[in-house]
Protein backbone atom coordinates (compact mmCIF):
# COMPACT_ATOMS: atom_id res chain seq x y z
CA UNK A 1 0.00 0.00 0.00
CA UNK A 2 2.59 2.47 0.93
CA UNK A 3 4.58 1.62 -2.68
CA UNK A 4 1.22 3.79 -4.11
CA UNK A 5 1.20 6.27 -1.79
CA UNK A 6 4.61 6.80 -3.30
CA UNK A 7 3.98 6.72 -6.71
CA UNK A 8 1.09 8.65 -6.02
CA UNK A 9 3.54 11.44 -4.42
CA UNK A 10 5.68 11.15 -7.51
CA UNK A 11 3.25 11.20 -10.36
CA UNK A 12 2.39 14.82 -8.41
CA UNK A 13 6.06 16.12 -7.58
CA UNK A 14 6.93 14.58 -11.29
CA UNK A 15 4.29 16.49 -13.21
CA UNK A 16 4.87 19.65 -11.17
CA UNK A 17 8.74 19.94 -12.07
CA UNK A 18 7.89 18.56 -15.77
CA UNK A 19 5.15 21.50 -15.85
CA UNK A 20 8.42 24.28 -14.75
CA UNK A 21 10.55 22.73 -16.62
CA UNK A 22 8.68 22.73 -19.80
CA UNK A 23 6.92 26.37 -19.45
CA UNK A 24 9.40 28.48 -17.51
CA UNK A 25 12.72 26.47 -17.44
CA UNK A 26 12.29 27.29 -13.88
CA UNK A 27 11.87 24.96 -10.89
CA UNK A 28 11.00 25.80 -7.61
CA UNK A 29 13.70 24.71 -4.88
CA UNK A 30 10.76 23.60 -2.61
CA UNK A 31 9.45 21.33 -5.10
CA UNK A 32 12.91 19.63 -5.79
CA UNK A 33 13.22 19.48 -2.28
CA UNK A 34 10.39 17.94 -2.17
CA UNK A 35 11.33 15.47 -4.50
CA UNK A 36 14.35 14.58 -2.95
CA UNK A 37 12.25 13.97 0.29
CA UNK A 38 9.76 11.29 -0.97
CA UNK A 39 12.66 9.32 -3.26
CA UNK A 40 14.63 9.15 0.09
CA UNK A 41 12.14 8.21 2.58
CA UNK A 42 10.98 4.88 -0.11
CA UNK A 43 14.55 4.66 -0.47
CA UNK A 44 15.26 4.39 3.40
CA UNK A 45 12.09 2.10 3.52
CA UNK A 46 13.10 -0.79 1.47
CA UNK A 47 16.89 -0.25 1.85
CA UNK A 48 19.61 0.52 4.84
CA UNK A 49 20.94 3.90 4.86
CA UNK A 50 25.01 2.83 4.53
CA UNK A 51 23.73 2.02 0.87
CA UNK A 52 21.65 5.40 0.07
CA UNK A 53 25.15 6.96 0.98
CA UNK A 54 26.85 4.01 -1.19
CA UNK A 55 25.07 5.46 -3.71
CA UNK A 56 25.19 9.28 -2.84
CA UNK A 57 28.78 9.17 -2.79
CA UNK A 58 29.19 7.20 -6.18
CA UNK A 59 26.78 9.98 -7.78
CA UNK A 60 28.67 12.57 -6.66
CA UNK A 61 32.01 11.00 -8.03
CA UNK A 62 30.50 10.16 -11.41
CA UNK A 63 28.84 13.81 -11.79
CA UNK A 64 32.35 15.21 -10.64
CA UNK A 65 33.81 13.14 -13.43
CA UNK A 66 31.05 14.11 -16.03
CA UNK A 67 31.15 17.65 -15.25
CA UNK A 68 35.02 17.58 -15.47
CA UNK A 69 34.79 15.75 -19.05
CA UNK A 70 32.34 18.08 -20.15
CA UNK A 71 34.06 21.15 -18.81
CA UNK A 72 37.43 20.37 -20.70
CA UNK A 73 35.07 19.41 -24.07
CA UNK A 74 33.72 23.36 -24.02
CA UNK A 75 37.33 24.72 -22.96
CA UNK A 76 38.65 22.78 -26.13
CA UNK A 77 36.12 24.09 -28.29
CA UNK A 78 35.71 27.95 -27.28
CA UNK A 79 39.15 28.25 -26.37
CA UNK A 80 38.15 29.68 -22.79
CA UNK A 81 36.38 28.19 -19.57
CA UNK A 82 32.78 28.81 -19.84
CA UNK A 83 30.07 28.55 -16.53
CA UNK A 84 28.33 25.26 -17.60
CA UNK A 85 26.06 25.68 -14.52
CA UNK A 86 23.87 28.31 -14.81
CA UNK A 87 24.63 28.50 -18.81
CA UNK A 88 24.57 25.34 -20.47
CA UNK A 89 23.03 22.87 -17.12
CA UNK A 90 20.59 24.18 -14.99
CA UNK A 91 20.46 23.83 -10.92
CA UNK A 92 17.38 22.28 -10.75
CA UNK A 93 19.28 19.44 -13.99
CA UNK A 94 21.72 18.09 -11.70
CA UNK A 95 19.67 18.55 -7.94
CA UNK A 96 17.00 16.11 -9.60
CA UNK A 97 19.79 13.97 -10.97
CA UNK A 98 21.46 13.95 -7.77
CA UNK A 99 18.63 13.37 -5.81
CA UNK A 100 17.39 9.91 -8.44
CA UNK A 101 21.02 8.92 -8.28
CA UNK A 102 20.94 8.38 -4.26
CA UNK A 103 18.27 5.76 -4.53
CA UNK A 104 19.34 3.93 -7.44
CA UNK A 105 22.02 1.02 -7.79
CA UNK A 106 24.90 1.92 -9.25
CA UNK A 107 24.32 0.10 -12.29
CA UNK A 108 20.98 1.27 -13.10
CA UNK A 109 22.09 4.69 -12.69
CA UNK A 110 25.13 4.36 -15.42
CA UNK A 111 22.33 3.08 -17.51
CA UNK A 112 20.05 5.18 -16.64
CA UNK A 113 21.84 8.32 -17.11
CA UNK A 114 23.02 7.19 -20.71
CA UNK A 115 19.51 6.72 -21.42
CA UNK A 116 18.64 9.80 -20.28
CA UNK A 117 21.20 12.04 -22.25
CA UNK A 118 20.77 9.98 -25.20
CA UNK A 119 16.59 10.72 -24.85
CA UNK A 120 17.06 14.38 -24.06
CA UNK A 121 18.98 14.82 -27.24
CA UNK A 122 16.07 12.79 -29.21
CA UNK A 123 13.86 15.82 -27.57
CA UNK A 124 16.07 18.67 -28.91
CA UNK A 125 15.51 17.64 -32.17
CA UNK A 126 12.38 17.82 -31.78
CA UNK A 127 11.63 20.98 -29.90
CA UNK A 128 14.32 22.70 -31.22
CA UNK A 129 12.47 24.59 -33.56
CA UNK A 130 10.58 26.13 -31.14
CA UNK A 131 12.26 26.19 -27.75
CA UNK A 132 16.20 26.94 -27.31
CA UNK A 133 17.03 24.87 -24.60
CA UNK A 134 16.70 21.29 -23.16
CA UNK A 135 14.24 20.21 -20.66
CA UNK A 136 16.60 17.83 -18.65
CA UNK A 137 14.97 18.08 -15.30
CA UNK A 138 11.89 17.34 -17.58
CA UNK A 139 13.30 14.13 -19.18
CA UNK A 140 14.85 13.11 -15.95
CA UNK A 141 11.72 13.10 -13.32
CA UNK A 142 9.39 11.75 -16.54
CA UNK A 143 12.03 8.48 -16.71
CA UNK A 144 12.48 8.11 -13.18
CA UNK A 145 8.82 8.20 -13.13
CA UNK A 146 8.72 5.14 -15.52
CA UNK A 147 11.24 3.28 -13.80
CA UNK A 148 10.12 3.60 -10.30
CA UNK A 149 6.66 2.64 -11.62
CA UNK A 150 8.40 -0.68 -13.23
CA UNK A 151 9.90 -1.70 -10.54
CA UNK A 152 7.19 -1.05 -7.94
CA UNK A 153 4.89 -3.27 -10.06
CA UNK A 154 7.96 -6.05 -10.29
CA UNK A 155 8.49 -5.58 -7.06
CA UNK A 156 4.20 -6.29 -6.21
CA UNK A 157 3.81 -8.90 -8.63
CA UNK A 158 6.83 -10.75 -7.38
CA UNK A 159 6.46 -10.58 -3.91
Amino acid sequence: MWQIIYLIFLVILSSIIIYQDLKQRLVSLLLIIAYTITCVSYFLCTQHIFQLFENALFTVIYFLLCYGILHLYFYAKQKKFTNLLDEKIGWADVLIALAIGCVMPMTHFIFFVTFVYLLSILCYFFISSFKKSIPLAAVLCFSFLIYSVLTTLIVLFTA
